[in-house]
């Protein structure tokens, strides 16, 4: 816990000034051998006058499934009141890895009158 609560804080406040923004999300195994989904925020940040990536958040998954990886990302926005309207591009590790992820995310932004950025 510590300052992570109040870095977490300053970055949430920071994305909700910001025009648009990327969400770059990464899985791995962690030592316990379950699944964990770590997310980055690439953004023009107002108050320093340029493009920062920053760590928002780990969410413990166990399996990596699509379903369960959308629901985590859209509940961790829905929790911070990120306004998925801003979402410009979804960032992975791997380009041919979780389209079902892009897809259903897309879905989620279209009820609200977005969409992804497609860059093929």
């Amino acid at each position: 816990h510590g300052l992570g609560p109040y870095f977490r804080d300053l970055v949430i406040k920071d994305i909700k000034n910001c025009e648009r923004f990327v969400l770059c999300f990464h899985e791995q195994t962690n030592n316990k051998n379950k699944k964990q989904l770590n997310l980055y925020f690439p953004y023009w940040s107002a108050q320093k006058g340029l493009v920062v990536t920053r760590y928002y958040l780990t969410i413990l998954l166990g399996h990596a499934q699509a379903n369960l990886v959308v629901d985590g990302i859209l509940g961790a926005f829905r929790t911070d009141s990120i306004d998925i309207s801003k979402l410009l591009i979804l960032s992975r590790d791997n380009p041919n890895v979780n389209k079902t992820v892009e897809k259903m995310i897309n879905d989620a932004m279209k009820k609200v009158n977005a969409e992804l950025l497609n860059v093929g």
